[in-house]
């Protein structure tokens, strides 16, 4: 890619206001397909940077691999190799193969349906089923099947809960600090109606 998505954490440099091109549409694709960035599913806050623009002087993050729920499940780590004949590093993610054989714990586990009114999760279900193949198979090939697959669907659903909820909390924390700032504005213009409009707008 020639963009990042968060300028402000994946480049050195960033000058607010700066355009990304392609920024728009890659994410209207991106949302359609629900894939999301594995390196930054890992690493919410952190930065790592993948080139080095000689010609700015400037670090950027334009190398990434994306995946849906179920691959980002399936993920153990993400990381960044420098090699000697390019200005770009080398991303490399590694995944459990065989993530059925894992401890499952409890037989029985409650679910928040509400996740449920989500598009993507609702299109990584139907990708589960659909590569699962169960329609082909037959007697102890079924049972199998069915217990591998609802295993992948506890696990997905289970890591879309976590991200949904991590989500959350971001933008709870940016509304607290958007009230505090128009707050403490208020108190030295009480009466300014653009402040007290922002403030109806935040509530």
């Amino acid at each position: 890619f020639n963009f990042v998505e968060e300028p402000v954490k994946d480049r050195t440099g960033f000058t607010n206001g700066r355009h990304e091109p392609g920024l728009t549409q890659f994410t209207l694709t991106k949302n359609l397909l629900g894939v999301r960035d594995i390196y930054r599913e890992q690493n919410q806050q952190g930065a790592d940077f993948s080139h080095y623009s000689k010609q700015y002087k400037t670090q950027s993050r334009i190398d990434r691999i994306y995946g849906n729920s179920i691959l980002i499940d399936c993920l153990l780590q993400s990381n960044f190799h420098t090699v000697g004949f390019s200005d770009h590093k080398i991303v490399t993610c590694s995944f459990m193969m065989d993530p059925w054989h894992e401890s499952r714990g409890p037989s029985y586990w409650k679910l928040n349906t509400s996740i449920l009114n989500s598009d993507q999760i609702r299109r990584d279900i139907r990708d589960l089923v659909v590569h699962s193949g169960l329609q082909e198979k037959r007697g102890e090939a079924f049972l199998e099947g069915w217990e591998h697959l609802k295993f992948a669907m506890k696990r997905v659903l289970v890591a879309f809960s976590r991200q949904s909820a991590r989500f959350k909390k971001v933008q709870n924390e940016n509304l607290e600090k958007a009230l505090a700032r128009v707050k403490q504005k208020l108190q030295e213009k009480p009466s300014d109606e653009g402040l007290l409009l922002q403030l109806d707008e935040l509530y």
